[in-house]
């Protein structure tokens, strides 16, 4: 299969689970956006330290990460969700964000962690 389809058919399977998790979250789809950029942030690490030297890395890298994880995270959202909460809710806007930024950081290596690469 061409990159450009795998990287498709990843990014549409990404975009409709983040809709999922997000709209589970009801009035606060704000907490949805941080969960599935955390998850994103550590599958990230996980899925590089595992497909690195794979022989279907190349398959796999446009497809699970480029795909299926650009499509499940999403920096976009993050700035919209931030921007409506100051309006609102200042203090958890500032939690949203610190949260997302440190815990998404952090996330990365855990991933590398969790799949044995240090």
């Amino acid at each position: 299969m061409p990159t450009l389809a795998l990287v498709a058919l990843g990014g549409a399977l990404g975009a409709l689970a983040r809709a999922a998790v997000v709209s589970g979250f009801g009035e606060h789809p704000w907490w949805g956006t941080l969960a599935v950029n955390i998850v994103g942030c550590l599958a990230i690490g996980y899925l590089l330290v595992v497909l690195r030297g794979s022989p279907r890395a190349d398959a796999w890298m446009p497809f699970a990460v480029t795909g299926v994880l650009g499509g499940f995270t999403t920096f976009s959202a993050l700035a919209l969700d931030t921007v409506v909460l100051l309006d609102t809710e200042p203090a958890t806007a500032a939690v949203y964000l610190g949260a997302t930024l440190v815990v998404g950081l952090l996330a990365v290596p855990l991933g590398e962690i969790l799949a044995g690469r240090r």
